[in-house]
């Protein structure tokens, strides 16, 4: 499975036969041994994985993967490999890496392994302008309440994407139900306010 807008970014001639034998091992349901370069630290690393799903963003060309055999879920940058080579063995993919549900996420694209459950108010302002964005349904329901704020009932594996998004609405949030997110949130805004020497 592969989706996305964008023109994928493939600078080497071997990105373009990586992402190939990605997809053929998607399709068949095979896991693929990898040497992977770490950003930042530029070091090499082999292992195991299971490929889900490839998607382009304009930053560059990954792929959803689950680690063999930890099962954690991972996201891989295709021109930071350096070599894979499609394993005999076979694996189903468990149920909650759907691919679908994967790409459709709005809080992804970095996803972790259990899904956040949380309830957001925004002030009446704010809140209309954010339920004009089509938020797809099975991650974010809408719900405006009789003094004319806004509940967001949110279910996504984003939570650090759903973090950036409650920053983004600084000054017009009334509550978050989820008390470790809510207090995160405020760290995170103590930090910001630490970093611009206001605090």
């Amino acid at each position: 499975m592969i989706s996305g807008d964008h023109v994928p970014k493939l600078t080497r001639p071997e990105d373009a036969s990586h992402l190939a034998v990605l997809l053929g091992a998607i399709k068949e349901q095979k896991s693929c041994t990898v040497t992977y370069v770490s950003p930042g630290q530029g070091k090499e690393k082999r292992y195991q994985i299971f490929p889900l799903c490839c998607f382009f963003t304009t930053d560059g060309t990954y792929v959803y993967d689950v680690t063999v055999p930890e099962e954690h879920l991972v996201i891989h940058a295709i021109e930071r490999f350096r070599d894979i080579v499609v394993d005999g063995k076979t694996k189903r993919p468990v149920l909650q890496y759907d691919p679908a549900s994967l790409l459709a996420d709005p809080f992804g694209i970095a996803l972790e392994d259990a899904y956040l459950d949380v309830e957001v108010v925004l002030d009446s302002r704010q809140g209309w302008f954010e339920a004009q964005r089509a938020w797809p349904k099975e991650f974010v329901t809408l719900q405006k309440q009789p003094d004319g704020t806004w509940k967001f009932s949110i279910h996504t594996r984003g939570r650090y994407g759903h973090l950036s998004w409650l920053r983004a609405q600084t000054g017009t949030i009334l509550s978050i139900s989820d008390r470790g997110l809510a207090e995160e949130y405020t760290r995170s805004l103590d930090t910001q306010l630490t970093l611009l020497g206001t605090s």
